[in-house]
């Protein structure tokens, strides 16, 4: 946080700085640049070139009367302005920017409208709202009306939690914005009141969302379905925070009336409802669209999940079918329905498909086995370890008979190969056995799992835990922890030193999440067994540090601070964890676990 508060506070210093030292919100400046903007629609050619000169030299001071003249009714103005415009140098970097963040702008004014919208939208995604400062430029000078709304958009949607982080932000809007009045700067300069008193603020964005959606129809320029439902978005999820459901049922009521186009933008609408409990607005949307063709597959899954979650069990298995028949007879199409179903807790339904996968794919085909590995990890964090295992015990056969597919495996997973995946089966095994009690059984999984791959994790985490261990079991599983923890401390030396030297984005995002992965296997390994904790949880703010949205890694943060006693800690990121992936079943048990030891 405090690495993000000093980047606003930067980047506001840089654009107080680059103010135009005339003083450019002068009545002064002001008055001349209206002369200038008049004199571009002159009868006289040298007159009209002698303005667009002075407009040239003001520069950004000139920007937002430009901006205004380019729908002047005398047509030479607005050309003027326009050129102007269009050739005016725009800072959209800082040296203050992170390095992703000035990759991502490089060449932005040359770019079209589709490829600026694309890098809005890269830096919004970026972690730790490290594309914000960025962002604020964007809503400011951005000359497409459309693009700065959906810059303003993007950092209204950053949720900056401490008193500090506010403060920051608010100043780098208030001094990005200066004077200007477009639509987006007044949009932020609200967000940055709404920061501070969000009740207060409630009827100046129903003002501003009127008006948008007034203007909507009006101009194509100047607004569009998109923005209009964003807002809408952006204001229901605003009065949730607030306890004002009543309210934001109005704006989702708008939201599922809106004639949305396409499959992806229907299905992610579908979504956001269902994210939020609006299931009969749900229903009157994906009813619309069902009704139309039936409907494409993960429609008809997600009304289905809409009426189970109101208790309309029959309906619910009518759509489920429905979208299962859907799916058609390709895996290509059934393998990302079955990881969607699985990643909203639909397990029955994931699993039903990820099945049918295998059915049409033969077991050495790329579906065949991605979806038999995934789908063993699923039913593994679902507690039904026996199926687990029964999935991956005939890729285990074929891959023993065929030694040919375990090169093609290797290329297809990258972190798997056959070792590793005997070793899962032997411990979803094993896993399977404790759950009856039968210890012995649990015993010989876990060693014939060590004995495929001792680096597995969670299988030494097992053998730690094992009850009723003698004293051998517990000095071979100890080696066995000492092994890895160094092999795990070897790997993150190499990567710290290796990720400076590496040019290549896409290889330095590779190196990154092998760096952040081998940390959190290391913080995962002392945090559920034993040995330096204060370091575990050290490497597990690193990789969070490297990868903010991997949930796994709080989640591994979290039992960190279990093991050293710090429950309030454990719970916080535990809840944080659990609240990126709400689905996951250990997640969830885990979060059991440290409230009930709190």
């Amino acid at each position: 946080m405090l690495a993000f508060i000093g980047l606003l506070h930067c980047s506001a210093a840089r654009v107080a700085a680059d103010e135009p030292k005339s003083a450019a919100h002068s009545p002064e400046l002001q008055r001349r640049l209206q002369k200038l903007i008049a004199q571009l629609g002159s009868d006289q050619y040298a007159t009209r070139e002698k303005a667009q000169g002075e407009l040239e030299q003001i520069g950004l001071a000139a920007f937002d009367m430009l901006h205004a003249a380019q729908d002047h009714d005398d047509v030479e103005i607005a050309l003027r302005a326009r050129y102007l415009l269009r050739a005016m140098p725009i800072p959209w970097t800082s040296e203050q920017d992170p390095a992703e963040v000035r990759t991502i702008l490089r060449g932005y004014s040359d770019q079209s409208e589709s490829e600026r919208s694309g890098r809005i939208d890269q830096l919004g995604a970026l972690d730790s709202g490290r594309g914000i400062p960025a962002l604020c430029r964007v809503a400011r000078f951005e000359t497409s009306h459309l693009l700065a709304k959906q810059a303003a958009i993007r950092v209204m949607r950053y949720e900056p939690e401490a008193d500090a982080e506010k403060r920051a932000l608010i100043e780098l809007i208030n001094v990005t914005m200066g004077s200007s009045q477009r639509s987006a700067s007044e949009w932020l300069r609200v967000y940055g009141r709404t920061l501070i008193d969000p009740i207060g603020t409630l009827a100046a964005w129903q003002k501003l969302i009127t008006a948008e959606q007034l203007l909507q129809p009006q101009s194509a320029d100047r607004s569009s379905p998109a923005i209009v439902r964003d807002l809408f978005r952006w204001q229901v999820d605003h009065l949730l925070k607030l306890d004002r459901r009543n309210e934001a049922v109005a704006f989702a009521d708008k939201i599922a009336a809106m004639d949305i186009q396409g499959e992806k933008e229907t299905e992610e609408t579908v979504e956001w409802l269902i994210d939020r409990k609006f299931y009969a607005q749900v229903e009157q949307l994906a009813g619309r669209y069902v009704d139309k063709n039936d409907g494409p597959a993960m429609l008809l899954y997600l009304l289905a999940e809409t009426q189970r979650a109101m208790g309309k069990d029959a309906e619910s298995e009518q759509s489920s079918k429905a979208g299962f028949d859907r799916s058609g007879n390709q895996a290509e199409s059934r393998n990302p329905i079955a990881e969607r179903l699985r990643d909203r807790g639909q397990f029955d339904w994931a699993e039903r498909e990820f099945r049918e996968v295998l059915k049409l794919r033969e077991l050495g085909h790329p579906f065949n086995m991605y979806s038999r590995f995934i789908l063993s990890e699923m039913l593994h964090d679902i507690q039904k370890d026996r199926e687990a295992a029964e999935v991956l015990q005939p890729l285990v056969e074929e891959l023993d008979r065929n030694p040919m597919l375990v090169e093609f495996l290797q290329r297809l997973f990258r972190e798997r190969d056959t070792a590793s995946i005997k070793s899962r089966m032997h411990y979803f095994r094993a896993q399977d056995a404790l759950s009856r009690n039968d210890f012995a059984a649990h015993k010989k999984s876990l060693d014939e799992a060590v004995a495929c791959d001792a680096r597995d994790v969670d299988v030494l985490i097992a053998m730690h835990r094992l009850p009723m261990a003698d004293q051998a079991w517990v000095q071979q599983t100890r080696g066995l922890i000492d092994a890895a923890a160094a092999e795990f401390l070897g790997k993150i030396s190499t990567a710290e030193m290796r990720f400076p030297r590496v040019g290549e984005s896409r290889e330095r995002e590779e190196e990154l999440h092998e760096w952040a992965k081998q940390c959190n296997q290391f913080a995962w390994l002392v945090g559920n067994t034993e040995g330096d904790i204060d370091l575990a949880i050290r490497f597990s703010w690193k990789s969070i540090e490297l990868r903010p949205k991997a949930s796994g890694y709080y989640d591994t943060l979290a039992r960190c601070y279990y093991r050293k006693g710090d429950l309030d800690a454990a719970v916080k990121h535990q809840s944080y964890a659990v609240k990126m992936e709400p689905h996951s079943g250990q997640m969830r048990r885990q979060l059991k676990l440290f409230e009930d030891a709190r």
